[in-house]
Protein backbone atom coordinates (compact mmCIF):
# COMPACT_ATOMS: atom_id res chain seq x y z
CA UNK A 1 0.00 0.00 0.00
CA UNK A 2 1.24 3.53 -0.84
CA UNK A 3 2.10 5.77 2.12
CA UNK A 4 -0.07 9.02 1.87
CA UNK A 5 2.56 12.42 1.43
CA UNK A 6 2.58 14.25 4.53
CA UNK A 7 0.16 16.95 5.94
CA UNK A 8 2.80 19.66 5.48
CA UNK A 9 4.32 20.32 2.05
CA UNK A 10 7.57 22.50 1.82
CA UNK A 11 7.52 25.63 0.38
CA UNK A 12 10.97 26.94 0.27
CA UNK A 13 11.25 30.85 -0.71
CA UNK A 14 14.33 32.69 -1.86
CA UNK A 15 15.29 35.35 0.19
CA UNK A 16 14.01 38.85 0.17
CA UNK A 17 15.94 41.12 -2.60
CA UNK A 18 17.01 44.29 -1.56
CA UNK A 19 17.01 47.71 -3.61
CA UNK A 20 20.96 46.85 -3.89
CA UNK A 21 20.05 43.74 -5.72
CA UNK A 22 17.28 45.44 -7.64
CA UNK A 23 19.29 44.38 -10.93
CA UNK A 24 20.32 40.65 -10.39
CA UNK A 25 19.39 37.39 -11.78
CA UNK A 26 18.54 34.72 -8.55
CA UNK A 27 18.80 31.40 -9.40
CA UNK A 28 16.80 29.34 -6.39
CA UNK A 29 17.25 25.77 -6.22
CA UNK A 30 16.05 23.49 -3.73
CA UNK A 31 18.73 21.00 -5.54
CA UNK A 32 21.80 20.03 -2.98
CA UNK A 33 23.47 19.53 -6.26
CA UNK A 34 22.62 22.78 -7.96
CA UNK A 35 23.24 25.67 -5.33
CA UNK A 36 21.25 28.82 -5.31
CA UNK A 37 23.17 31.92 -6.82
CA UNK A 38 22.95 35.58 -7.82
CA UNK A 39 24.40 37.06 -10.32
CA UNK A 40 24.19 41.10 -10.93
CA UNK A 41 23.32 42.34 -14.16
CA UNK A 42 25.74 44.50 -15.73
CA UNK A 43 24.88 44.53 -19.65
CA UNK A 44 22.05 45.21 -21.54
CA UNK A 45 21.91 41.99 -23.08
CA UNK A 46 22.48 39.11 -20.41
CA UNK A 47 22.88 35.21 -22.05
CA UNK A 48 21.92 32.17 -19.59
CA UNK A 49 23.15 28.73 -20.37
CA UNK A 50 25.30 25.62 -20.19
CA UNK A 51 27.88 26.46 -22.73
CA UNK A 52 31.10 28.27 -21.11
CA UNK A 53 30.90 31.26 -23.56
CA UNK A 54 27.46 32.15 -21.64
CA UNK A 55 27.26 35.13 -19.32
CA UNK A 56 25.91 32.80 -16.98
CA UNK A 57 26.52 29.25 -16.82
CA UNK A 58 24.02 27.22 -15.41
CA UNK A 59 25.37 23.01 -14.25
CA UNK A 60 22.79 20.49 -14.63
CA UNK A 61 21.23 18.88 -17.93
CA UNK A 62 17.78 20.54 -17.26
CA UNK A 63 18.84 23.52 -18.78
CA UNK A 64 20.08 24.14 -22.35
CA UNK A 65 23.14 25.28 -24.10
CA UNK A 66 21.39 28.26 -24.89
CA UNK A 67 18.79 28.25 -21.74
CA UNK A 68 17.98 31.69 -22.08
CA UNK A 69 18.39 35.83 -23.07
CA UNK A 70 18.19 38.24 -20.83
CA UNK A 71 17.50 41.75 -22.76
CA UNK A 72 17.31 45.42 -20.80
CA UNK A 73 14.97 47.85 -22.78
CA UNK A 74 15.13 51.51 -23.24
CA UNK A 75 12.22 51.54 -20.75
CA UNK A 76 14.37 49.76 -17.81
CA UNK A 77 12.54 47.06 -18.24
CA UNK A 78 13.98 43.69 -18.48
CA UNK A 79 12.27 40.92 -21.32
CA UNK A 80 13.41 36.98 -21.59
CA UNK A 81 14.26 35.73 -25.31
CA UNK A 82 14.16 31.75 -25.03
Amino acid sequence: MATPLSAEIPNPQPPPVTEEQADTIVSFSTNESLPSFAVAIINDVVTVGRRRNQDVVLEGELASREHVRIERKPNGRYYIMT
